[in-house]
């Protein structure tokens, strides 16, 4: 038992370091004849956030920026593209909350404290009473404590590229309670006077067209500079869609909710989204008045809200009770009901209809094919390529409802249909497939888009019509020699028949004969013996007479 003595005092201190003072390993657990440890994490029973944050690599990278030509590309697309579009995930609606916002301003932090407070909502099933304390503060009675998006207390930027959550958390959205999966993304320090703007621009641009929600971190005032840079943003991404655009006839806007929090707010007091609102107007003066409807112009929704300090001292800062200021707790909690509770959470759009989480990987599809050809996407790009996409999707749902609509009264039919009775069927189901192409809520944003769908139904189904006019052709060729056969199986059964009779009638009588014959046989048998009787009696007579005669001769010679 002695070689196993240092594994053993091995596992009891590995299980001692994992799971804290509080909880150590008992010095029994363990015996000499142990051959394997426990290396699982443990954590505090109580928690209800942190069975999430314990395992690693919680987070995706999915965009970079090339070192020296300062151009942004995405990667690991497949690798999100199979969380999207798995069968947990893809028929789900999807959030994506995005935060965006300067160097060093609390970012990650914000965004750790937030994956908690998203982790508890999902465990309890988004319980009215959850307690502040259950998912704000982190637990310093854990050694396997860990945070999600990485922070650093250096002064220099910690967080580099865009990173996702790998996996999304499951709420629930509206009266019905329908599943909405939350993606959260973190992305480097933008707006620096030391960075660069193209890099800068690309990063919000690409931010903007991923998210639902675009959160731009901002710390202790909203300043004019910013506005003003964020406008530009927003001008420079979509100025070209007004002239040439088709999507700028569209009923809904290209980008989203944008959200300016503004940290550490403590001169702006009182707290909240109201405030918020106030200051975002004070901040685009008369003369700036275009900048601001240039953003409502390209965003669904525009807002602010202003936040207390996080803590007086955040150098090495920890969330506990004892460093965060008294009003930050319960006003992060009224910052993040607002955007995630199931009354008041707002997916992912496109054009104003939901999309699923699998339509949301279409959607980074169409972004990556742009970078991949050497080009950043616009928004007019994307939008007018997913709208391809979608005229071209409703049109085949179109064409398909005919054909099911057709294959049922056409080829399903008891009986052979006349050419009347096909047209009449084939205008009803037209019609049909058009009011579907004309209901479409997505579609309706433009009548071009409408057009061109009709278009392409109109092809699908002529094409489809001449089929169905070969098959029923078939058909009746098919039902003609159907009832050709019929008519000459029944000419061949009566045939059988009349043979059959005839085969009944022949042995009939042969019965009869053979019984004649039988009779017969019967009454000469008799007439027969006597016959041979008398026959042979004479012929013995015969003989007797012979020789009695030759007998008398030979006497008397």
């Amino acid at each position: 038992m002695i070689p196993y003595l240092p594994l053993v005092l091995l596992c009891n201190l590995m299980i001692h370091e994992l799971i804290g003072q509080s909880r150590s390993a008992s010095p029994t657990a363990a015996s000499p004849g142990v051959t394997e440890c426990v290396t699982t994490r443990a954590y505090p029973a109580d928690c209800c956030w942190c069975s999430s944050v314990a395992q690693s690599d919680r987070t995706l990278e999915i965009a970079q920026i090339h070192a020296s030509t300062g151009i942004v590309r995405l990667i690991n697309i497949e690798e999100l593209k199979e969380v999207l579009t798995s069968p947990e995930i893809g028929d789900a609606k999807i959030v994506i909350f995005s935060l965006v916002g300067e160097t060093r301003a609390g970012k990650s932090t914000l965004l750790n404290i937030i994956y908690r407070y998203l982790a508890c909502h999902q465990q309890k099933r988004w319980r009215k009473d959850l307690a502040l304390h259950e998912w704000l503060y982190e637990r310093e009675d854990w050694n396997g404590m860990r945070h999600i998006f990485s922070t650093s207390s250096m002064s220099r930027a910690h967080t580099k590229n865009i990173w996702i959550t790998k996996e999304p958390f499951m709420l629930t959205m509206g009266k019905l309670r329908n599943r909405v999966a939350v993606f959260l993304i973190d992305t480097q320090g933008l707006f620096d006077t030391e960075g660069n703007s193209t890099v800068d621009s690309q990063l919000f641009y690409l931010s903007s067209l991923l998210s639902s929600t675009l959160v731009v971190n901002k710390m202790r005032r909203l300043d004019g500079q910013l506005t003003k840079t964020v406008a530009a943003y927003t001008l420079q991404m979509t100025s070209a869609v007004k002239s040439t655009s088709l999507v700028s006839a569209g009923k809904s806007k290209f980008l989203q909710d944008l959200v300016f929090l503004i940290r550490d707010a403590q001169f702006l007091d009182p707290y909240g989204w109201e405030s918020g609102k106030a200051l975002l107007q004070a901040a685009f003066p008369r003369s700036d008045d275009d900048l601001l409807r240039e953003m409502e112009a390209a965003f669904q929704h525009i807002s602010c809200f202003l936040m207390p300090n996080i803590a007086f001292n955040t150098t090495n800062l920890r969330i506990l009770p004892s460093t965060l200021t008294a009003d930050f707790g319960p006003q992060v909690q009224k910052f993040l009901d607002k955007l995630f509770s199931p009354g008041t959470i707002r997916p992912k759009t496109f054009y104003g209809r939901p999309i699923t989480a699998r339509e949301y990987a279409q959607h980074i599809q169409m972004v990556e094919t742009f970078m991949k050809n050497g080009s950043f996407p616009s928004v007019q790009d994307v939008h007018e390529a997913l709208m391809g996409q979608a005229v071209q999707r409703t049109s085949e749902e179109a064409c398909n409802k005919y054909r099911y609509n057709m294959d049922g009264s056409v080829l399903n039919s008891v009986d052979v249909l006349s050419e009347n009775t096909f047209d009449r069927y084939h205008v009803a189901f037209v019609d049909q497939a058009k009011g579907y192409i004309r209901s479409s809520y997505l579609l309706g944003a433009s009548q071009q888009y409408i057009t061109d769908a009709l278009e392409i139904v109109n092809l699908c189904i002529e094409k489809a019509r001449k089929d169905y006019l070969v098959k029923l052709l078939l058909q009746k060729d098919a039902a003609e020699l159907k009832r050709k056969n019929a008519v000459a199986e029944e000419a061949n059964r009566k045939a059988e028949a009349e043979l059959d009779k005839a085969r009944v009638t022949i042995n009939q009588q042969s019965t009869v004969m053979a019984q004649e014959d039988s009779w017969a046989d019967a009454i000469t048998r008799p007439v027969k013996l006597v016959v041979l009787g008398v026959i042979g009696f004479g012929s013995l007579c015969v003989l007797y007479a012979a020789v009695t005669c030759l007998g008398k001769r030979c006497i008397k010679t």
